[in-house]
């Protein structure tokens, strides 16, 4: 995996994306340049580990372009697979928004890229757009519902 900068041939593009994301639709035009401020372009190759199960919160990332898969690996040390992520999908959500280690390993099942944002600098800024604060909580909630589901398909 590698960072590139964000380049002024790919900004356009990249305020597109993130203005159209269900996660920050809708946010005021001095917001979004805030939050464009401070994301970072990662790229990823097939086979790519992007999420480490039990890692420290670093930050959240929106899928640009390429598909991943979630899994988690239960105390019994068998995966279960929990998701398969595309385009405009969020992942590191948890951490970011509840300090709490990576609760899934994310791979990449294709090679893509994606926006990420740092975990401090990102809740500087949602601190003034809490719609997104308030979408982030109910997808992490979706998810925790989704994840118990499968843990208990497994017993």
């Amino acid at each position: 995996m590698r960072i590139e900068p964000i380049s002024a041939n790919t900004e356009r593009e990249i305020r597109g994306m993130v203005e159209d994301s269900a996660l920050f639709r809708g946010m005021p035009g001095a917001t979004l340049d805030s939050l464009l401020s401070i994301c970072h372009k990662i790229i990823w190759e097939y086979g790519d580990r992007i999420l480490f199960q039990g890692a420290p919160p670093t930050g959240l990332i929106l899928i640009g372009e390429g598909t991943v898969e979630v899994t988690a690996t239960t105390d019994e040390a068998s995966t279960v697979m929990l998701a398969s992520l595309t385009t405009g999908a969020t992942l590191g959500e948890v951490g970011t928004m509840q300090d709490a280690n990576s609760t899934a390993n994310v791979t990449a099942t294709a090679a893509g890229w994606g926006l990420f944002f740092p975990k401090e600098e990102l809740l500087q800024v949602l601190k003034t757009f809490p719609r997104a604060t308030e979408r982030l909580t109910r997808l992490i909630n979706a998810r925790a519902g989704h994840t118990l589901a499968k843990l208990r398909n497994r017993e």
